[in-house]
């Protein structure tokens, strides 16, 4: 009685080990989103694809210097895109490959001054914040390469809806 015992749990515990190291492609990992984030409603101009198209840097103002330069696919030789979900969530892609995901929470949002601050998965440090007219956006990204040293040099990256 024992032996069979002893078998039935080493035949259950293989097919837990099996079952539990499937490896399945989960778009948005770990997290849930609440209603409350969301892209509906008014939120919803947010929701799809946003390609990066240039990006204005100023910079040298801490070495007393006044200098900007034009940044864009081309010259950076990369692509880089935004992908809002209804669901709450946002997708980056380098290259048309998957680079990271995240949760959004808006911070605030002033659909009069069409300003918006969003937290990525609940970090106040993970900040993607800037302005939303229509299919033009113009914002600070966090984890992009165009990302402000602040004080010292400003990147305003224009991204245009899909």
């Amino acid at each position: 009685m024992k032996s069979i015992f002893r078998k039935i749990l080493i035949l259950l515990f293989c097919v837990y080990l099996i079952c539990g190291c499937r490896k399945e492609e989960i778009p948005f990992v770990q997290y849930e989103n609440t209603q409350a984030d969301q892209l509906t409603g008014d939120t919803s101009i947010f929701v799809g694809v946003w390609n990066w198209k240039f990006t204005d840097h100023y910079y040298g103002w801490c070495q007393n210097e006044s200098n900007y330069e034009f940044l864009d696919p081309v010259s950076e030789q990369i692509q880089f895109k935004l992908e809002f979900f209804e669901n709450g969530f946002l997708r980056y892609y380098y290259n048309d490959s998957i680079h990271s995901n995240y949760r959004i929470s808006f911070k605030y949002i002033d659909f009069g001054a069409s300003l918006f601050s969003i937290n990525l998965d609940g970090f106040e440090q993970l900040n993607l914040s800037g302005y939303n007219y229509g299919d033009t956006m113009i914002c600070n990204v966090p984890g992009f390469i165009f990302y402000p040293n602040i004080g010292c040099e400003e990147y305003y990256n224009y991204f245009i809806k899909q």
